[in-house]
């Protein structure tokens, strides 16, 4: 039988998790600032310079939506759950952990390999 004292309100787990999505998606936008910001400064019009980026601004759209969509579907989740046992809290803690692996994927596709 579980005790009572290992239970918590799902309130805290919900607001971790929150804070690992807004992170996740702010520093998504960092691959973009360097080279990118440079590409489009280097172009005499905007929209030319905006074309040499297309690509890598596509790509973090998409990214942006996939993170934004999947902390939507975790808000909706934890609004059926009250209470929160060790293994819902570790099954987050996995999902939390792809979740922060994506801004490391969306470098790979954004910032290319200088080697």
């Amino acid at each position: 039988m579980a005790r009572e004292d290992h239970i918590n309100p799902s309130e805290r787990s919900l607001a971790y998790s929150d804070a690992i999505f807004a992170i996740v998606a702010t520093i998504m936008i960092l691959p973009l600032s360097g080279q990118a910001v440079q590409g489009v400064a280097g172009s005499k019009d905007l929209l030319a310079g905006l074309l040499k980026i297309w690509f890598k601004l596509l790509i973090y759209a998409l990214a942006f939506i996939l993170v934004s969509s999947t902390w939507d579907t975790h808000s909706r989740v934890f609004r059926y759950i009250e209470k929160v046992n060790e293994t819902i809290v570790l099954l987050n803690l996995g999902v939390l952990m792809v979740v922060t692996f994506l801004p490391f994927a969306f470098r790979l596709f954004v910032v290319p390999d200088d080697r």
